[in-house]
């Protein structure tokens, strides 16, 4: 007899995968990927609590062995550190990964053991505050960050401090950014709401440094505000860029949203077609209109407001700088001595910047907001990756075929690579020789924030310019802009598919 009445849902009988269930679940599988395969499989649709209750009845569970416990130690760390995760929120992470014997006194015993804490010594702490944002503030990362984001941004540099603790020593050190940040007050928006993770990923570019010939390209997701990919390097605004950036985030994701977003760009031709290719795979008779979503980049809220907040938070005082110098006729992107110092030094700088930015913001908690009640809270790290119970997530699953024909069909390019290989090997042995990193290298002193790295511009610059001037191998270039793939406009091609 099924459990529900007449008409009712009927009970979902898995009893005959047991067996299947039981090895795919020691072999490491999530609840979430046996409920994938159940239904690609066998066509059978199971709910994660369903399933969940029948490995109770089965007595199905992963004991904690020593080198389990490892692992689990090993992940509580990065779960704790680099997403920011609290106890319960670390549960419902390894609970959707499979440990789900994996007790709330578990995590607060391996934690402890671990050394893990959340509150800091109060008797020392306003002291050791404020010297570590002082240090902080000499690598020029934590410049426009608020109180959430300062205390993520230690949190994963294993610096436990009150958010109110960092803040006020950050308003002692640094008014003016302080004063910066509450004077830029955010535009009014509308209400923007998503369905769930990987309904839809909003992608676009950021333009305010392409005259210093640094370009940035980013991918964030509608519903959770997690930053799924951000490019910097020197060619983000051309399509054959933009569409390896995509492949090789789906490639290794091994999923792919329903929906991409994006303004109707000349970068976004080969992006699009690669994403319908993917997504007829799995819907047969789709038109274009029911994968790709296009519209002015001014309406794409989400990525729009991460710009907004990236070049707040961090950007701001990198495009003064650079205004500076080239109104100093220090740069002129007509000079190849001035393009190659200023990418060869600034390109791996922000990198490394911007990585770091973007680990803290998908750590930071989004808060409520007054006067719109649909604003979806949370971290956006935990949003995307266990989304709330009830909230459906809408990847698809990378067709590895499909994949292959379209990555046949694309010339290839490095997307690491920021200037042809002799001038960069060049680059590399003058920055060695004046003992300079820009992998590595911190501001010396907070004074050092507004004119970052200066001398060293200067002097690579300088040897850039004799170097040219000598005559001598190797001839200094620029990278050229990757070119190739489909050949073909995006209206026309969008026409063909409504």
């Amino acid at each position: 007899m099924p459990r529900h009445g007449k008409g009712g849902r009927p009970r979902t009988d898995i009893a005959p995968f047991e067996d299947d269930l039981r090895a795919l679940f020691e072999e490491g599988l999530t609840f979430r990927q046996l409920a994938d395969w159940l239904y690609e499989e066998h066509q059978v649709r199971c709910g994660l609590t369903t399933l969940k209750d029948r490995f109770r009845r089965w007595d199905i569970r992963r004991c904690i062995t020593s080198d389990v416990e490892q692992q689990l130690k090993n992940r509580i760390i990065v779960l704790f550190y680099q997403l920011n995760l609290d106890d319960s929120e670390i549960l419902r992470m390894l609970h959707a990964e499979g440990y789900t014997n994996i007790s709330p006194a578990t995590i607060v015993r391996l934690r402890f053991t671990l050394g893990l804490k959340h509150k800091d010594e109060q008797d020392i702490a306003d002291i050791l505050a404020y010297g570590l944002v002082e240090e902080e503030m000499k690598k020029g990362i934590i410049d426009g960050y608020g109180r959430q984001m300062l205390q993520v941004h230690f949190k994963q540099h294993n610096m436990f401090f009150s958010r109110n603790r960092l803040f006020k020593a950050y308003c002692t050190l640094n008014p003016e950014a302080v004063e910066r940040r509450r004077n830029d007050q955010q535009r009014r928006r509308g209400e923007y709401i998503v369905p769930g993770p990987n309904w839809c990923w909003s992608i676009n570019g950021h333009n305010k440094l392409k005259p210093y010939g640094i370009q940035i390209y980013a991918c964030i997701d509608a519903y959770s505000r997690y930053v799924i990919w951000a490019y910097v390097g020197v060619s983000a605004a051309t399509s054959l860029s933009v569409l390896h950036q995509y492949l090789h985030t789906v490639k290794e994701m091994g999923v792919y949203p329903q929906f991409l977003r994006s303004d109707c760009g000349s970068e976004t031709g080969q992006i699009s077609y690669a994403h319908f290719m993917l997504s007829s795979s799995h819907r047969e008779g789709i038109t274009w209109d029911d994968c790709y979503m296009y519209g002015t980049s001014t309406a794409n809220q989400r990525i729009e407001s991460w710009w907004q907040q990236l070049s707040r938070g961090l950007l701001f005082q990198w495009r003064l700088y650079f205004r500076d110098l080239q109104t100093t006729n220090q740069f002129s992107r007509d000079r190849i001595p001035d393009m190659v110092a200023m990418i060869a030094i600034y390109i791996p700088v922000l990198r490394r910047k911007i990585k770091s930015f973007l680990l803290s913001w998908n750590s930071h908690c989004i808060r409520k907001q007054k006067g719109r009640p649909n604003v979806i809270t949370g971290k956006p790290n935990m949003l995307y990756m266990c989304p709330p119970v009830g909230t459906e997530d809408f990847k698809q699953y990378l067709p590895q075929d499909e994949y292959d024909a379209i990555l046949q069909e694309t010339p290839p390019w490095d997307m690491d690579a920021i200037l042809p290989a002799h001038t960069q090997t060049w680059c590399d042995n003058q920055l060695r020789n004046i003992g300079f990193n820009p992998h590595t290298h911190d501001l010396e002193k907070p004074d050092h924030r507004k004119r970052p790295f200066e001398s060293f511009y200067l002097e690579l610059r300088n040897c850039a310019a004799l170097q040219i001037e000598s005559g001598q191998l190797p001839i200094l270039q620029l990278l050229r802009a990757p070119v190739g793939g489909w050949d073909f406009e995006v209206s026309i091609y969008k026409h063909m598919f409504e």
